[in-house]
């Protein structure tokens, strides 16, 4: 395609610099030795970088429908395959998720879920009470309290993560990540094979159900399979028990088909393999369930952790913070709290966060797109299947797009509202109609988790804390290696 590329090697083409380094921060290297275009390859497949808005706007919005798919994955069967959610799935299959899967996060549906959400932060700031004026390794805490959140919300099963340290519905989803970072061999096959990844992944599926047959203990059992078997369990009882609740697994029982057979008695709604109608398979509603889980457990979870890391090294920002909780909760009477209609008038809130997301983005390897039908952008001719992957930190860390403040330093300010630029500039939860499906929840959380603590606390640094991030873990999501450390203190003379 007359693209420049690194060096690379025979078989294995760039992927061992890639797991060596992360992806984030090799192509961050790369884009500044060949530009903002280039290619490598991941095994022998192709794959082109670019950090070219132009290029991105043409990719993700206007020709999205040439590019309905994302990259195919280490753990992916393929596009036709049950066994995937909607951030896997394309075309057909993805459209019709998508349309099922909206109205989950509509504004009327979050409303639904600021009791739980609560619920679950009281729980959060009763344990930060009794851990007062003692250095915390936070993200330990933030875990718990994000998968007490976020299984509370999509289920309705309140495990109370954050009093069980033990609880092994945080430990699986944890491993799964942990799996997904390492990338376990299996997966670097499929990778360095890609003709023949459904076969090597039906053998790791088969080996994973015998091993779990055949274990007396949790050990050997795969994490992800253990999940999915439990919700599948959850799905089974409310069926079985006609437990019905205003959540995300209702939607989907509500939506599901009953079984294959009778797509086959009713052509009217099939079309290439994937019904038309607003329904979802069995498997669907599981795998879905799974992704919607694991998701929004780690991706808020370390979207926080940045946050108090910022915090404790920017005592300024916390007074900034403080003093708009302050004058917000002093307008109104005593009774008053922050729910979903109030809690995007925090315009320095909603600053610090967007700010907190452009240094520290939480999927950027996950903004991709692979082509489905043979398209040109510009003089660059895209053939089926090459996928197109965003340099974020490139992007975001731009001092053409971000400046004249330099982009290393932390200022909530640029993202004032008379600032204009380019809606392919901010990328944290992706661009045009694959962007993420969360994120109005996932930013709701955020805020109702920050403001309800600083309302109370001052979060302050320890002589353990770190005061720069340089490493980083890298699967789906993108994880301080770092350990940060804080310490909570209660406020004086609160409104």
């Amino acid at each position: 395609m007359g693209l420049k590329t690194p060096k690379f090697s025979f078989f294995y083409g760039n992927l061992p610099e890639i797991l060596k380094n992360t992806q984030s921060n090799t192509l961050r290297k790369w884009t500044a030795e060949l530009g903002k275009t280039y290619g490598y390859y991941e095994g022998h497949l192709p794959v082109i970088v670019t950090s070219d808005l132009e290029l991105i706007n043409e990719v993700f919005i206007k020709q999205y429908s040439n590019f309905m798919a994302r990259k195919i994955y280490p753990w992916q069967f393929s596009d036709n395959s049950p066994k995937m959610d909607l951030f896997l799935s394309s075309n057909k299959r993805w459209k019709r998720m998508r349309n099922i899967i909206n109205p989950t996060f509509s504004p009327s549906k979050l409303k639904e879920l600021i009791p739980i959400m609560n619920k679950c932060t009281q729980r959060f700031i009763n344990i930060l009470e009794q851990n007062l004026d003692q250095e915390l390794l936070i993200s330990d805490f933030l875990n718990r309290y994000t998968m007490d959140t976020i299984w509370n919300s999509a289920t309705g099963m309140d495990i109370n993560c954050q009093s069980d340290l033990n609880n092994e519905y945080m430990h699986k989803a944890l491993d799964v990540f942990k799996d997904l970072e390492e990338l376990k061999f299996g997966f670097r096959m499929t990778s360095y094979l890609s003709e023949f990844r459904p076969i090597i992944l039906q053998f790791m599926t088969i080996l994973t159900y015998l091993m779990g047959k055949i274990s007396t203990t949790n050990d050997f059992v795969d994490p992800l399979f253990w999940l999915t078997q439990h919700i599948h369990q959850i799905i089974e009882q409310r069926k079985k028990e006609n437990i019905r609740r205003k959540d995300f697994t209702q939607l989907l029982i509500e939506s599901r088909i009953e079984d294959n057979e009778s797509l086959k008695k009713n052509e009217k709604i099939v079309m290439s393999k994937f019904p038309l109608d607003k329904q979802m398979s069995f498997e669907e509603i599981e795998f879905n369930l799974v992704g919607f889980l694991l998701a929004g457990f780690e991706t808020t979870s370390s979207a926080l952790n940045y946050s108090f890391f910022i915090l404790a090294n920017h005592p300024e920002e916390v007074s900034k913070l403080q003093q708009e909780l302050d004058e917000f909760y002093a307008k109104n009477d005593q009774n008053f709290d922050i729910n979903f209609d109030n809690i995007n008038q925090l315009e320095y809130l909603d600053m610090f966060v967007t700010e907190v997301l452009r240094m520290y983005p939480i999927s950027s390897n996950t903004v991709n797109r692979r082509c489905m039908f043979p398209t040109q952008i510009g003089d660059l001719k895209i053939p089926i299947g090459v996928s197109i992957t965003v340099d974020v930190l490139s992007i975001h860390y731009d001092h053409n797009i971000w400046g004249p403040v330099d982009t290393e330093m932390f200022y909530p300010l640029r993202f004032s509202a008379d600032v204009k630029r380019s809606q392919s500039a901010y990328l944290p939860f992706g661009i045009g109609p694959r962007n993420c499906v969360g994120m109005r929840y996932a930013l709701m959380e955020m805020k109702m988790a920050l403001a309800k603590i600083l309302f109370i606390y001052n979060v302050l640094p320890t002589e353990n804390t770190p005061t720069k991030l340089v490493n980083f873990t890298e699967g789906t999501v993108r994880r301080p290696k770092d350990l940060v450390k804080v310490k909570f203190v209660k406020r004086q003379n609160t409104v």
